[in-house]
Formats: structure tokens, C-alpha cells, sequence
């Protein structure tokens, strides 16, 4: 998706700013939604996120803050793109209502299990919602050697996610 405004910010995408290319829906509710789906709907959620639709250009800054938050409808109408892509998006995040919404309750199980917890570091997030709280998490495999799956999956905060990263194993 072509974009001169970063959907996040509001502002220009200038040609010397640094840029990356974004999911609106993330990758991670495809990766971590194929045990909660049926094959047709599973099928129908990859090719959303892996479609021009799903994905455009924003600030290497933006992109870093909204991390693998997945938003809801009220929060996508409030983005800037163009009025054409827009419908799209809303007509995308309309179909995929039910998925976005089966992954939007395991991630809120996992962080009341965990209550409100990273996995690894155990540093406890504050008074927020339950999706706020959702949105400063990344799911992770609990065993890295495991196949992805609810009963393997963690939340793990930026900070930890990115320990995750370099050392590959969470225990």
C-alpha cells in the first residue's frame, strides 16, 4: 500500500525519514490463530494479512511504538489513510471481526493468568485495561522447540521481547 502519511502520526513520510512497512493486523494474530480457527476462516485471516490492504508505510518510530498492538475498529477510523483504502480496511476488519476477536480473548486469558506479569521478568504493569494491558505484551512460545500453541504461549513485555530476540529461549 503507497501512502505519503504515516497512518499513525499523522504526519508526512518525508524521502530521508526512515520507514518501514507495517500489518495493520499483525502477523502474529495469523501466526498464533491457527488453532482457534477453522481451515476457511484460518485461510481467509492469511490472506488478509498478507495483502496490500494490510500492509503500508509508517515512521521506523511509529512502528516501533505500536509494536504488535492489534487495533480495533473505533481505533483503525481515527488513522489517516486515504478515504478509497479506508473503505477497504473497515470492509477487511468486518469480515475478520469474529478471528480478531477469538485472538483478542486469548491474549486478555493469557494476561489474567499470568496477572498482569511478564512471563520472564515478572515486572507487574499498573492500573490499565485488560486490552491496554494487552497491547504492552508480545506472545511468545514459552518453549521455543514447541510448536505454537495456546498451551505453549507466553506474554513477555518489550523490554524481555527483545532479550527474547537475541537469546532465542525465554527460560
Amino acid at each position: 500500500m503507497k501512502n505519503k502519511v504515516c497512518p499513525l502520526c499523522s504526519h508526512e513520510l518525508l524521502p530521508d525519514d526512515r520507514v518501514n512497512k507495517d500489518h495493520l493486523i499483525p502477523k502474529a494474530v495469523f501466526l498464533w490463530s491457527k488453532d482457534l480457527l477453522n481451515k476457511q476462516k484460518y485461510q481467509a485471516l492469511k490472506r488478509y494479512v498478507n495483502s496490500h490492504i494490510n500492509i503500508y508505510l509508517v515512521h521506523e518510530r511509529c512502528n516501533y511504538r505500536k509494536q504488535s498492538a492489534l487495533p480495533n475498529l473505533t481505533e483503525v477510523k481515527k488513522m489517516h489513510f486515504s478515504e478509497e483504502n479506508m473503505t477497504k480496511i473497515i470492509k477487511m476488519y468486518t469480515s475478520l471481526n469474529s478471528q480478531l476477536n477469538c485472538y483478542r480473548q486469548k491474549v486478555i486469558f493469557l494476561t489474567k493468568k499470568q496477572k498482569s506479569r511478564c512471563f520472564k521478568c515478572r515486572r507487574k504493569y499498573g492500573r490499565k485495561s485488560r486490552r491496554q494491558l494487552a497491547n504492552l505484551f508480545v506472545i511468545r512460545r514459552i518453549d521455543p522447540k514447541k510448536a505454537r500453541s495456546w498451551t505453549n504461549a507466553c506474554l513477555v513485555c518489550h523490554k524481555c521481547n527483545n532479550i527474547y530476540k537475541s537469546f532465542g529461549r525465554l527460560t
